[in-house]
């Protein structure tokens, strides 16, 4: 069997709020509704990491980084070791003001271990330019060059 590519899409391009895919009014109700779903699924699971991290991901990529905060602390708190998790908890730490804490986040994903496997990684790369990022807003441009050293490196290979 072939794929198939968008064949549970709505008939005539018509999202569940009534609008037009993509329109304002579709995205916002659906933004709205998605998130309320997580919280709901975050509160029946306290003890779910992915549920809590479903949630803040979810609350930042709405542009809502401050009610983002509690839940991906949630989640890295029942799953301190995900990277991923603390990436995003990292991101809105920034975006809120915390950037000693953002970067400090960021700082526990880059540092390198022997072998180099979480500084090869996306998430590695990504981690190392947004800290890099934030020195340099604080005017730490000797820092930021040498955290990002190591990942760009391996990045271009």
């Amino acid at each position: 069997m072939g794929e198939t590519h968008g064949g549970n899409l709505p008939r005539f391009g018509q999202g569940f709020a009534g609008g037009p895919i993509g329109s304002p009014r579709q995205t916002k109700t659906s933004t709205r509704n998605a998130i309320g779903r997580l919280r709901e699924a975050a509160k029946a699971h306290p003890e779910d990491a992915i549920a809590w991290y479903n949630l803040g991901d979810a609350l930042l990529a709405e542009g809502n980084a401050k009610d983002a905060l509690d839940p991906l602390r949630k989640a890295l708190d029942l799953a301190p070791s995900v990277d991923l998790f603390r990436y995003d908890l990292a991101l809105a730490l920034l975006a809120t003001g915390k950037g000693k804490e953002g970067a400090d986040h960021l700082d526990g994903i880059v540092r390198l271990d022997p072998e180099f496997r979480r500084a090869q990684s996306h998430l590695g790369i990504a981690a190392a330019t947004n800290l890099a990022l934030h020195l340099g807003e604080q005017g730490e441009w000797k820092e930021a060059i040498r955290r990002l050293a190591p990942a760009a490196s391996i990045a271009c290979g």
